[in-house]
């Protein structure tokens, strides 16, 4: 997927109930929302560029209008992030993806899911459109993720996450 713009969100650490008590949840949707339009420009503007070069059809066009979206889930528990608040945080973000960036995301890969984050799973998948399902991976061991990240986003991604580069900065 050269050329595809690569969006890395961590869950590891992400507790609803602490965050709400700092930033209103209306705020933490407008963020992902901002966050979602910037990629889509970004993408946009690669293929722009790739086009305006006279690209040798090296580029795959439809996949660099498109994210591939990682989302580490690992550390996850039922007591500490399967919450109300976490719930209605996951629910809304998805209700947005689907509604108005459905077309952008080209892959997702759940990272590092525990076992606890089945139940998640089960509870956010209804909420989702069958298309959007199909390109969720959801991805366990380490290594097993690693390889299939790697073979669709290329291998600088995870120098990337292992040197803890900024992915905005690495761009």
């Amino acid at each position: 997927a050269a050329g595809r713009v690569t969006l890395y969100q961590n869950y590891r650490t992400m507790l609803a109930k602490d965050l709400k008590r700092h930033i209103p949840l209306d705020t933490v949707l407008r963020f992902h929302v901002w966050e979602q339009e910037r990629c889509a420009s970004i993408a946009d503007h690669i293929r722009r560029i790739s086009r305006s070069r006279g690209d040798d059809g090296s580029l795959d066009f439809p996949a660099a209008s498109t994210l591939a979206v990682l989302i580490d889930v690992g550390d996850m528990s039922i007591t500490r992030h399967a919450t109300r608040d976490f719930m209605a945080i996951i629910k809304e973000v998805a209700r947005l993806d689907q509604d108005h960036f459905c077309e952008r995301m080209g892959v997702c890969f759940i990272l590092n899911a525990p076992g606890a984050f089945g139940l998640v799973w089960r509870i956010v998948r209804p909420w989702l459109a069958h298309e959007t399902i199909r390109r969720i991976h959801v991805l366990h061991a380490k290594d097993d993720w690693r390889k299939v990240v790697s073979s669709k986003c290329g291998r600088e991604i995870l120098r990337n996450l292992d040197e803890g580069v900024d992915l905005d900065d690495a761009a």
